[in-house]
C-alpha cells in the first residue's frame, strides 16, 4: 500500500467530530495492521564497482553531488583507478545518476557478476581463479 492509499482509506473511516479535534474509533491492531501494510521503500540493484565508489565516498567525506562528478580530484585516491572510465560513463546518462542517488539515500544492493568456470581441452579439468593468490589454478578430479 502507498502512502496516499494509507491517507485516503483512514480519511475515509468513520469518526466523532469534536470541538477541537476529530476522532477515529480504531484498535492498536487496526492501526498496526494498517501500518504494516505500507509499503518500504526497495533498494535499487548497482554493480559492484559503482557500490565500492559510495563506500569510499563515504568513509572519505566526499559528499553526493561531488560523489555523481566522479572529478579527478577526489578520484586521485581511489584504489580501484581502473573503474574510472566505467564510473564515468554508467554515470553520464539521468537515468543512473538517479539511482546512484537512490543508492546512497535509501541503500543498495550488489549486482551478482557472471561467473564463469574454464574447462580445458587437454586435461578436462574446471579452471579456477584464486582470488586470494590472484592466480588460476586448476582442481585435480578424482
Amino acid at each position: 500500500m502507498k502512502k496516499q492509499e494509507l491517507i485516503k482509506h483512514i480519511e475515509d473511516l468513520p469518526y466523532s467530530k469534536g470541538l477541537i479535534v476529530d476522532t477515529i474509533k480504531i484498535s492498536r491492531k487496526g492501526l498496526l495492521e494498517l501500518v504494516s501494510q505500507l509499503d518500504e521503500p526497495q533498494k535499487v540493484k548497482i554493480p559492484e564497482f559503482v557500490a565500492d565508489w559510495i563506500e569510499y565516498c563515504k568513509f572519505t567525506h566526499v559528499d553526493l553531488q561531488h560523489a555523481l562528478i566522479v572529478g579527478d580530484v577526489y578520484f586521485y585516491n581511489y584504489a580501484n583507478q581502473k573503474d574510472f572510465s566505467k564510473l564515468k560513463e554508467f554515470l553520464e546518462t539521468e537515468n543512473n545518476q538517479a539511482t546512484f542517488a537512490r543508492a546512497w539515500i535509501l541503500g543498495y544492493e550488489v549486482e551478482k557478476e557472471k561467473r564463469y568456470t574454464v574447462v580445458m581441452k587437454t586435461t578436462i579439468q574446471p579452471l579456477y581463479y584464486n582470488v586470494l593468490e590472484k592466480n588460476y589454478f586448476s582442481r585435480w578430479v578424482d
